[in-house]
């Protein structure tokens, strides 16, 4: 059984090595303890892979390069916008291409604005402040009536 297992790690690693391009490589979760990150790091950045957004499984990438979409660009070209509807419907799966789109784009999309329901009296509050500092220099509250 060893012998079988060695012999075909083997293979696959003399057919890596045999190849003219390098494998395809994603971030993952231990890139930060990995010695060489900042290079990985700069690599990925150059092919605007889709393993830098934040948070995607690598079955939702693996997904996409079937595809063949590998890059955060293409991604967000895979988004076509919908009609809207009066009801707007809970979406299960994340929108991977939105979340690319609004990366290149720059932009905030809202899929469904907030319902802020009336009350006699509305009370809001805006804090202010510097977020890395954890400090907060300005409370407003504003009463509605």
């Amino acid at each position: 059984m060893t012998v079988f297992l060695s012999s075909k790690l083997f293979n696959e690693t003399k057919e890596i090595i045999s190849l003219e391009s390098s494998p395809l490589f994603y971030r993952n979760e231990h890139c930060p303890e990995y010695k060489f990150h900042n290079w990985c790091y700069r690599k990925l950045k150059e092919s605007d892979c889709i393993s830098l957004l934040t948070g995607m499984p690598p079955k939702v990438i693996l997904k996409f390069n079937k595809r063949g979409v590998y890059s955060i660009i293409q991604l967000s070209y895979l988004l076509r916008p919908r009609r809207r509807r009066s009801h707007p419907q809970d979406s299960s799966n994340y929108l991977w291409e939105l979340k690319a789109r609004a990366i290149t784009e720059q932009k905030t999309f809202v899929i469904c604005p907030p319902e802020i329901k009336k009350t006699p009296i509305s009370i809001f509050v805006d804090f202010e402040g510097l977020p890395e500092e954890g400090w907060v220099y300005l409370i407003i509250l504003f009463n509605f009536n």
